[in-house]
């Protein structure tokens, strides 16, 4: 005869869990949008699934993708975060708090067995983050202009003096 507690069990000491981002903090304008990589790596051995989320911010629009992801045992797994910035946004620093409540199985091995015994319950842990997103003022049209030309005819700048090199290497009579 076998007596067993299907109580709620508590790991000693804690699963630990630790969460980043890449990049830490982010600059964005009104109207641009970005995603943010967030890891979540487990120094733990247990199976775990991790429910993302965000609070509410004004003038921002968060979404995860995925929202619930699996953490292998002592694993890495990622989520993008799409961050946007709505034209009505204050020009300021935000902090944006994310949440991370994360679930995993409650389960013994029998002394002497190789039998392994699962709770139906699950147990669980939150860990928060906060995200610095500093939002500029909009670009000026001479900005604009600037950015324009540093994209576009710079590199198209180099591109031909390097291939008039090449000419003027190859073919130096020409010149």
């Amino acid at each position: 005869c076998k007596i067993i507690d299907l109580t709620n069990w508590i790991y000693v000491p804690p699963p630990e869990y630790v969460i980043s981002t890449k990049p830490t903090s982010t600059i964005l304008r009104p109207g641009d949008e970005t995603n943010i990589e967030l890891q979540i790596k487990s120094a733990s051995k247990l199976k775990s699934y991790v429910f993302l989320s965000a609070e509410k911010t004004d003038g921002m629009e968060l979404n995860f993708l995925p929202t619930r992801i699996y953490v292998p045992p002592h694993g890495t797994t990622t989520s993008l975060l799409h961050v946007k910035a709505l034209q009505n946004v204050e020009v300021r620093p935000y902090t944006l708090p994310i949440t991370a409540t994360i679930l995993f199985p409650t389960e013994a091995i029998l002394r002497n067995s190789s039998d392994v015994i699962a709770n139906s319950l699950l147990a669980g842990t939150k860990e928060n983050l906060d995200l610095v997103i500093d939002v500029l003022k909009p670009f000026t049209m001479e900005e604009k202009i600037i950015n324009f030309y540093n994209s576009w005819f710079t590199p198209i700048t180099g591109i031909y003096i390097a291939i008039s090199g090449i000419i003027a290497a190859l073919f130096p009579s020409f010149l």
